[in-house]
């Protein structure tokens, strides 16, 4: 997953995820509220190496790359640890930090090597 140097090294999939918590007043939302949310602002910017099964076969690389980016907010403090499962919620730090970043980055292009593997 690329990330935006110029947005404090967050990724595109962080802000939207951002985004959709932040637009609740309770800060809150369902992981299918946030991957429909995902879906509908980025699907256009979507590759088709996003809209493809991950390598395990258990589900799309978008969605997992939504997951990962929610484990990299949550360690930058961003959003919180949440006490129910598939319950996201967003911290302070993460109100403050979307306001300092009113706009969204761009999905980053990711270039494949011929053996398959992702270039940065």
């Amino acid at each position: 997953m690329k990330k935006d140097p110029e947005r404090g090294g967050l990724s595109a999939y962080q802000w939207w995820i951002l985004k959709r918590l932040s637009s609740r007043a309770n800060g809150t939302a369902y992981v299918s509220e946030v991957y429909d949310f995902v879906w509908n602002s980025m699907r256009y910017q979507f590759t088709e190496r996003e809209k493809r099964c991950t390598r395990d076969g258990r589900g799309l690389v978008w969605k997992s790359e939504t997951r990962d980016a929610r484990e990299g907010l949550i360690n930058a403090r961003l959003m919180k640890e949440s006490r129910i499962r598939g319950l996201w919620e967003i911290s302070d730090r993460g109100r403050l930090w979307l306001r300092k970043h009113p706009v969204p980055p761009r999905l980053a292009a990711v270039g494949f090597a011929e053996d398959g593997a992702t270039e940065a």
